[in-house]
């Protein structure tokens, strides 16, 4: 999911700027002697720049370090050999969940990461990997163990430690849930630094109701046969599961804890499917596993219709997921919440925060817990009566919290998403008049938006990327008076609540005042704010999502805002014919103004922006032999920007591409240095395993 090229904002820029200073030249510092039989591998020395770094992660490694400056000259050759083994302790761990050791005596404050660890260990880790000013390491040995590291007999997988799925089995539930609040703290402090003294002190993390067999998608991969093994017809095993840890190597996975029982069930099915047909497949693949509960059917009219559970493996087949008392659709192959234990106390806090009273002297949420049931009675704030809910998706919010509000509408810029949501509306038998989804552009989210501004809440729930500057722009120039940002990078989430009140303090409004942090898992971060921008006050509540597996990982600054989300690019399952049509003709009287979301309305908007680009032309010019230079310079200028957008498109893909190479290139260095190292150790002993 992680790509490059949003611009992101101003202040995100500088602190990421800070945090990259260059470092002033100077000597290097002298590396080790290297083995005689590792020198030639090591010949070519990859030069480092600041093109290298991982924001999220650099800063952690400066507030170990302290400071961000270095004396070390970053086109010198990073002061360790590959597959060196070295003896490090772990002072702190990063927001990635991995451990961070610094060598002061090496590169002038080296930092070498390392998986698997627990601040204060005392590890074996051999280097793999440089980056500028600190290196990736392989977890070899635990020399010296934290006190509170789990045994290995206790932990949940037994392929902990090899799969790059988890990163924290080796913690304590409770021990997880004071490092996550710690990870939401950080990134506030670093992506919203210059607001971080007013912030409220961030709020325990709210655990999830279940820690094993709750994900509802997992998605395995495996890599094709050998084409010399394919034409001599010999067997060769076929690895299916996920990533190994350090490595973009595929290992075999037979069934994964955290996911649900129907989901392993298929996953025992497709691995013998693709192990049958692996002869037929010319390339690797990714598979998709995912629990659906449909209707039985013959039950469809009772009072409480009756599901069963299976898995499903088609990307366009459809999903039913049932949150409380609502039922939701959408294609398998896009985006919903994985876990479904925690929805239901999510949607409660969403609700509570939604209808607090608009009062700077109100009791603040932080510290309280909504009920897990989404049916229990909450105070109606009659202060507040439209919801939109922006980046609305499928529907799940503005849906399940519709209650209490006169009128309700979700806006999308994904066509297929809108469908889903509509469709949704119908199946939970909701009123149109006072419930509907909308399509618009990015840059007009708020253009067909006629509510009150004083008594509108807003639900912000984007994809892992964050907002988009039009969208906080659009959303100073609204002013809501209370805000749920729901978000699953909490580093975005930070960034963009620094955004946010740059813009009000450049407009010379009061802005928004945060009122709570907190952190939901599997996993979620909120952040209360009061905002202040009217009469009365009001607030914004933020929701932010902690990833704790590796399909969820991506650093604030590794986003690209034009490239769509799972759920924006994916294709809607067929709905049902009495549902399609209410979908496809259903009116809304939103405020003053009367929406009609048809098929007719989606072709016009996409006509619209096929002409966007057309040449200027007049009607009794048809050779446009007329045309003004400055109507042909705004043309040209247009031009030039969507030529300009293809080519950074083809160019993202190239520069993909050769990371993916790079990578191998990496891993396969790796495998053959372990190799090298077991036959200096052992002569005598041949390789357990060719390398081709």
């Amino acid at each position: 999911m992680s790509s490059t090229g949003i611009p992101v904002m101003a202040s995100a820029t500088n602190v990421a700027a800070q945090a990259a200073t260059t470092p002033a030249p100077a000597t290097a510092a002298a590396a080790p002697a290297a083995p005689a039989a590792m020198t030639k591998r090591n010949k070519k020395v990859k030069k480092l720049t600041k093109k290298d770094i991982d924001d999220v992660l650099m800063k952690d490694i400066i507030d170990l370090r302290g400071h961000d400056h270095w004396t070390w000259e970053p086109t010198t050759p990073p002061p360790f050999q590959n597959f060196e083994e070295l003896e490090v302790t772990i002072g702190s761990m990063a927001q990635s969940g991995e451990g961070l050791a610094l060598l002061p005596e090496r590169g002038d404050g080296w930092v070498v990461v390392v998986p698997f660890v627990l601040a204060g260990e005392k590890v074996k880790a051999r280097v793999y990997r440089h980056n500028w000013g600190y290196s990736h390491a392989d977890l070899v040995e635990v020399i010296e163990p934290a006190a509170n590291r789990i045994e290995k007999k206790d932990i949940l997988c037994k392929y902990f430690g090899t799969c790059a799925g988890c990163q924290l089995q080796h913690i304590s539930y409770p021990d997880q849930m004071i490092f996550k609040r710690k990870v939401v703290e950080n990134a506030f402090k670093n992506y919203a630094g210059k607001y971080f003294a007013s912030l409220p002190p961030v709020d325990p993390v709210s655990g999830s109701p279940i820690q094993s067999q709750y994900r509802t998608k997992i998605t395995p991969h495996f890599e094709a046969q050998n084409p010399k093994h394919q034409s001599a017809g010999t067997a060769q095993p076929v690895q299916i599961g996920f990533l190994k840890a350090g490595q973009r190597r595929v290992m075999d996975i037979e069934e994964c804890p955290i996911a649900t029982p129907i989901v392993n069930e298929g996953m025992k099915k497709m691995r013998a499917e693709v192990q049958q047909n692996i002869a037929s497949y010319k390339k690797g693949a990714t598979m998709l596993l995912r629990e659906s509960n449909p209707i039985v059917p013959g039950t469809e009219s009772d009072p409480v219709p009756q599901t069963t559970k299976i898995c499903v493996t088609d990307h366009k087949a459809n999903i039913t997921e049932w949150v409380g008392k609502y039922r939701f659709d959408y294609p398998a192959g896009s985006f919903f919440q994985n876990n479904n234990a925690i929805l239901p106390s999510l949607i409660g806090y969403v609700q509570q925060q939604l209808h607090l009273p608009l009062t700077a002297s109100s009791q603040s949420a932080s510290g309280t817990e909504a009920a897990p049931d989404m049916s229990s009675s909450t105070a109606i704030n009659h202060e507040i009566n439209y919801l939109v809910d922006a980046y609305c998706g499928s529907g799940l919010f503005g849906i399940t919290c519709h209650e209490g509000f006169k009128k309700v509408l979700g806006v999308e810029i994904s066509a297929a998403s809108i469908s889903c949501a509509t469709n949704n509306l119908v199946l939970n038998k909701l009123s149109t008049e006072t419930t509907a989804f909308h399509l618009d552009d990015a840059d007009k989210i708020f253009a067909h938006i006629d509510f009150p501004s004083a008594e509108t809440a807003l639900i912000i729930d984007p994809p892992r990327k964050g907002c988009s500057e039009e969208f906080l722009d659009q959303m100073v120039a609204f002013l809501p008076a209370r805000v749920v940002y729901v978000s699953c990078n909490v580093q975005t989430q930070a960034r963009d609540l620094q955004g946010l009140l740059d813009r009000c303090e450049a407009k010379g409004l009061p802005g928004y005042k945060v009122e709570a942090i907190r952190g939901r898992d599997i996993t979620f971060s909120f952040i209360s704010f009061l905002a202040e921008t009217h009469t009365h006050h009001s607030s914004l509540t933020s929701t932010g999502m902690m990833a704790t597996d590796s399909e969820n990982d991506v650093n604030p600054t590794q986003v690209q805002e034009s490239q769509p989300d799972a759920e924006s690019s994916s294709t809607p399952a067929p709905l049902q014919p009495q549902a399609q049509a209410q979908a496809q003709t259903h009116s809304l009287d939103i405020g003053n103004k009367g929406y009609s979301q048809t098929q007719q309305q989606q072709q016009q908007q996409q006509q619209q922006q096929q002409q966007q680009f057309q040449p200027p032309q007049h009607d009794n010019d048809p050779n446009n032999e007329n045309v003004s230079p400055q109507e042909l310079t705004l043309f040209v200028e247009k031009l030039l920007e969507q030529i300009n957008a293809k080519l950074d498109g083809v160019s993202g893909q190239i520069f993909n591409k050769m990371d993916e190479m790079s990578s191998r290139i990496e891993d396969l260095e790796k495998s053959i240095g372990e190799l090298v190292q077991n036959v200096e150790d052992d002569p005598k002993s041949p390789p357990a395993s060719k390398t081709s």
